[in-house]
């Protein structure tokens, strides 16, 4: 009875009228006279990053259904009937909202605010107003997010743009030649917003790196991006959708989510320092996914570190991480596809693959068999049955998701979020073409890494270097960003600095493995949703799916959503799904459905050993000696010398100190001898004897 009760309230809200709370997606395809996916993919891909519930129509009558429209093609000039245009108007002037891009019909020139506009493809850069566009985005809140670079200024031209001259519309951003990029106009009770680029240009090239080198930077930076143009279309529904729902763009009640990766692609790594990281993670409740190299060759890469170390390779599988292909050969060519071809990926196997590298060239690599072959072997070591894939050197080969899709992988990690300007996750295109299928594979990009090119990271800077990788993530937490760390288990301090991170973290950030984001990405993007509001701030969400295929790590962001008095989230069967509630920014609410802990202040490495790392040079001495050390936690460190009697020559330190690399000598001359030494942190001591010349 309650059931049905929830049911025919449904209907009342949602069954009296053929208007809801989405964005119509209005595909010109019969006014252009053919289907114009690579925009369309993008504004999809927009859409579904937004979390906002968005459905596609060829028909204008359908669309305006909704309170907002989004035209994703080019409106060129008399495509378009006078009735159509009539009824755009008609659309915004009773208060709808229309987003379009790139328009040429000069008929709808007074609807958008403009007088004219100038083509040009040599635009290098987009110039927004803070103030403006963080009042439509509150993630929009820094002027390294608002000022974007679309083509390096290396290139004589880029792709083509439309730089607008205003009448009565509003800049909120303008190209470095001042005319207007992205424009906001009122048409009676409505408002259109009008950008001056092709959301495929500032989208799909990206991710199929196609873009003119419009990255700051390659990693290990802040890059807004794509995001830029996801967190608008966000700011845009919910400014005009009164406490507008979206699904929120990390776990349960989570801030933001890292996911930590390791690249197990040496000798020291794979026989013993990922044995550490596994443990010190496992201790700690974290899981994180192992991308294992299976180097069986001896080349002029490295030699066979994959032989003998299958138990090594089932310990950290049964520490509850995941395990996933970082390749076979690990080349750096492995993104030249004349090189390194597409191969067979049904006849490929461990027996007849053969993959050399000789310091200059690879020969007999192909796709296939490194996926095929990687595969194969972490089956046979540990009985895992593996999903995702990262390339050696992150070089991708444009047949790579082919080979993946045919190996019925599901993710790929192949890419740094800065060069493909975007944090969140991607569905690949094949072949790296704008015009190429959308393949089944989801990209993940990376995001922050052990690898700088330039001041590589050391055990004398990584501290510095955590910094770095602190301050991107607090960044992209802010936004709800996910940040993804590779790090490489090849050095006991990494773990360390893995550590700083963690205990660094930005508040509620979520810790989970790459898989398991992966496929929440995947529930996220599948789950649809309509949602409405009574007139006594009732509010009902309602799930296309029921709950037992609810993926409880989904949540929603409520705008305003702290004024209302009652929220209800029902199945696909009208069944009442239990929820929890917090407040996300503001006045916001997020909805939960599973909620986790975030206390990652207790993080520790290894309780048996607080230091590591530490040598007592030079040894034998003139009469002064060096002690260098690093600490995995805080601690009270004293380091005394004993002659051989046992008597304290000198006290060199006795002090609190904090997590790091710490250097530090005694002062007082010694006479010719051997002397001891005792180095204490808290209750943990080490000991050594040091001689004298």
């Amino acid at each position: 009875m309650k059931r049905l009760f929830n049911l025919l309230l449904f209907i009342v809200l949602f069954g009296n009228s053929n208007a809801q709370n989405r964005v119509s997606v209005f595909e010109i395809t019969n006014y252009i006279g053919l289907e114009d996916k690579e925009n369309n993919f993008s504004v999809n891909h927009a859409l579904k990053v937004a979390g906002v519930p968005f459905s596609t129509y060829t028909s204008f009558a359908q669309s305006i259904n909704n309170p907002v429209i989004i035209i994703p093609s080019t409106i060129e000039v008399g495509i378009f009937p006078q009735t159509l245009i009539d009824s755009l108007k008609n659309y915004v002037s009773n208060g709808g909202i229309l987003i379009l891009s790139q328009l040429k019909e000069n008929q709808l020139f007074n609807l958008t605010g403009v007088s004219s506009y100038s083509y040009s493809s040599n635009k290098k850069m987009i110039i927004g107003d803070l103030d403006k566009l963080n009042d439509e985005s509150y993630l929009l809140d820094k002027t390294e997010e608002v000022n974007l670079k679309i083509c390096d200024s290396s290139f004589v031209t880029g792709f083509g743009t439309r730089g607008y001259i205003n009448s009565t519309a509003s800049s909120l951003a303008i190209f470095d030649d001042s005319s207007s990029a992205i424009l906001k106009n009122q048409f009676g009770d409505g408002f259109v917003y009008l950008f001056g680029l092709s959301w495929k240009d500032v989208i799909l090239r990206n991710q199929v790196n196609k873009d003119f080198k419009a990255a700051q930077t390659y990693s290990n930076g802040f890059e807004i991006g794509s995001d830029f143009y996801f967190f608008l279309i966000r700011g845009i529904f919910e400014k005009y959708i009164p406490f507008a729902v979206s699904k929120h763009t990390s776990v349960s009640n989570s801030n933001s989510s890292l996911i930590i990766t390791h690249d197990v692609d040496a000798t020291s790594a794979i026989a013993d320092i990922m044995t550490d990281f596994s443990s010190y993670e496992f201790e700690n409740n974290i899981r994180s996914t192992y991308f294992v190299t299976t180097h069986y060759k001896h080349d002029s890469i490295a030699k066979d570190f994959w032989t003998g170390y299958a138990d090594q390779i089932l310990s950290v599988k049964n520490k509850k991480h995941e395990i996933a292909s970082h390749s076979v050969s690990h080349v750096p060519d492995f993104d030249n596809s004349t090189i390194v071809q597409l191969g067979d990926c049904d006849e490929v196997e461990h027996s007849n693959y053969h993959p050399f590298y000789n310091g200059s060239i690879s020969t007999d690599v192909t796709v296939c068999g490194e996926v095929s072959v990687s595969k194969q072997l972490l089956k046979e070591a540990a009985d895992i049955d593996v999903k995702s894939f990262r390339a050696g050197y992150l070089a991708y080969n444009k047949n790579l998701l082919e080979g993946l899709e045919s190996m019925n992988y599901n993710f790929n990690s192949s890419n740094s979020a800065n060069d493909v300007l975007t944090s969140f996750p991607y569905q690949g295109h094949l072949t790296l073409s704008m015009s190429s299928d959308t393949s089944s594979i989801l990209e993940i990009p990376n995001t922050i890494s052990d690898v700088f090119t330039e001041d590589r990271i050391s055990e004398d800077n990584y501290m510095d270097k955590v910094a770095i990788w602190k301050s991107v993530q607090l960044k992209n937490s802010f936004n709800h960003s996910p940040t993804v760390l590779l790090i490489h288990p090849n050095r006991l301090w990494k773990i360390v600095a893995e550590q700083s991170l963690i205990r660094g973290l930005s508040a509620n950030t979520a810790i989970i493995p790459f898989e398991e984001y992966g496929r929440y990405w995947k529930d996220r993007v599948s789950t649809d949703f309509d949602f409405d509001i009574s007139s006594d701030s009732n509010m009902i969400i309602q799930l296309n799916i029921t709950e037992e295929k609810l993926n409880k790590s989904l949540s929603f962001s409520l705008k305003n959503g702290l004024a209302l008095k009652n929220i209800q989230v029902l199945d696909a069967d009208g069944k009442i799904v239990e929820h929890s509630e917090l407040k996300l920014h503001d006045n916001d609410k997020l909805v939960y459905f599973s909620g986790i802990g975030f206390d990652h202040s207790i993080f520790t490495y290894d309780e048996t050993s607080k230091l590591i790392n530490y040598s007592v040079y030079p040894n034998p001495s003139n009469s002064i000696f060096n002690f260098k050390f690093s600490l995995i936690n805080d601690a009270n460190v004293s380091i005394q010398l004993y002659d051989e009697l046992g008597n304290v020559v000198e006290e060199i330190m006795n002090n609190a100190i904090e997590l790091g690399n710490h250097f530090i000598s005694n002062t007082k001359k010694l006479n010719q001898g051997m002397y001891f030494y005792k180095i204490s942190v808290d209750d943990q001591h080490y000991y050594g004897k040091v001689i004298v010349n």
